[in-house]
């Protein structure tokens, strides 16, 4: 079976549990389980992302909680590969080196205990030094 049908094997079994959710439990899915307090301290202290950011989920109907990490170069929780902005690899057109760093950065996001990786980013600016961090505004 083709990827992409593979994948939407699963839209109807997706949709029977959104449709058994109660408001409050679908409005949870889309918050964290943590506190700010707890969120805002590895900021505090430089750890931006050392830990997947852990969001809530449904026990009800065992729909487990999202464990974010995010990027764009690379999964930023631990010692992970940084691997050129997005632009930058569009420029060569090479769409199965893309799909290996997509694969790649899908086993490091699972390696840290992630499971949803927030890091795609198309920078529409023509500016290759957008998606990187080490920016400054002039």
């Amino acid at each position: 079976m083709p990827q992409k049908e593979a994948r939407l094997q699963y839209d109807g079994e997706a949709k029977e549990i959104v449709a058994q959710m109660t408001l409050e439990e679908k409005i949870g899915l889309m918050s964290g389980s943590t506190s700010l307090l707890k969120l805002g301290l590895p900021y505090l202290v430089g750890y931006y992302h050392y830990r997947p950011f852990p969001g809530s989920g449904c026990k009800r109907l065992g729909v487990q909680g999202l464990r974010f990490c995010d990027g764009p170069r690379g999964v930023l929780p631990g010692r992970s590969t940084c691997f050129p902005v997005t632009m930058a690899r569009g420029a060569s057109f090479d769409r199965d080196l893309e799909e290996r760093v997509g694969d790649a950065m899908g086993k490091e996001v699972r390696a840290v205990g992630g499971n949803f990786f927030g890091g795609v980013c198309i920078n529409l600016p023509y500016n290759p030094g957008w998606g990187m961090e080490s920016w400054r505004l002039p």
